[in-house]
């Protein structure tokens, strides 16, 4: 199980918390599995990024579907717009999924373009 990969938790935690370190609008992030299981994390003691992480694969795995029917070649990311925060979420490969969570309604450019970023490198890293 990806899950249980102590290299991959060790190299995606690392990942994580320097995207964390340098991109101070990220309150929250997670990488989960294509199955909804929690890799690693950073939260706040705001939510549960477990639950998060789990609804977040269900969410991408959704839009995947949805842009495989409408014939839109395959989902880059997902963007969750709210009245008091933003959600990204970003595949890092077919198995992976990196999210991110802000509560600055006006940095979606940033948080798109960090988490973007860091997909890439977590996914050159473990490849």
């Amino acid at each position: 199980m990806i899950t249980e990969d102590k290299v991959l938790k060790r190299v995606a935690n690392e990942h994580l918390q320097n995207l964390v370190s340098n991109f101070n609008i990220i309150e929250e992030a997670a990488i989960v599995s294509s199955d909804g299981y929690l890799v690693c994390k950073y939260e706040s003691k705001v939510s549960s990024m477990e639950r998060v992480g789990t609804m977040g694969s269900s969410m991408i795995s959704l839009a995947d579907t949805m842009t495989a029917e409408l014939k839109m070649g395959k989902c880059v990311n997902l963007v969750i717009e709210n009245e008091l925060g933003i959600a990204v979420i970003i595949h890092i490969n077919s198995k992976l999924s990196i999210i991110t969570v802000t509560r600055e309604t006006s940095q979606l450019g940033m948080l798109l373009s960090a988490t973007k970023k860091y997909a890439v490198k977590i996914k050159q890293a473990i490849t």
